[in-house]
């Protein structure tokens, strides 16, 4: 099932680029349009880390001052931050879960990497 529907993706975007032209990053943002669309700053509850989406990548600002930037990717109502810096590293990725409207996202493992189980997005106003 999985496989079949990757394919059938990825002939799509051939197609795509075939036909309109568009860049190699185009034809990315069309295939991972829910990833380049979260965009977004969430704040710590607790101090003032935050994390800023934008891109398909996210920038994890510190309290102290340390700022890691990361690739990200959504799927469904999961948002996955890539740890590893290369693919012989054993680090864990980050999964998040996204609630509601993305005003939550919450975190399993985020305190391994020392950050906030919960955050909250700025400035939510929920739809009527």
């Amino acid at each position: 099932m999985i496989k079949s529907r990757l394919i059938a993706m990825i002939t799509f975007c051939s197609v795509v680029i075939a036909v309109s032209g568009c860049s190699e990053e185009e034809a990315e943002r069309l295939f991972n349009r829910e990833t380049y669309s979260f965009v977004g700053v969430y704040d710590n509850l607790y101090n003032d880390d935050r994390l800023e989406f934008n891109n398909a990548q996210v920038t994890i600002i510190k309290e102290q001052g340390i700022d890691i930037i990361k690739p990200f990717e959504v799927n469904d109502n999961f948002l996955t931050i890539q740890m590893r810096n290369s693919s012989k590293e054993k680090r864990e990725n980050i999964v998040m879960r996204i609630h509601g409207n993305n005003e939550l996202l919450t975190c399993s493992v985020c305190a391994k990497y020392q950050l906030a189980s919960t955050w909250q997005k700025r400035d939510f106003t929920p739809s009527p």
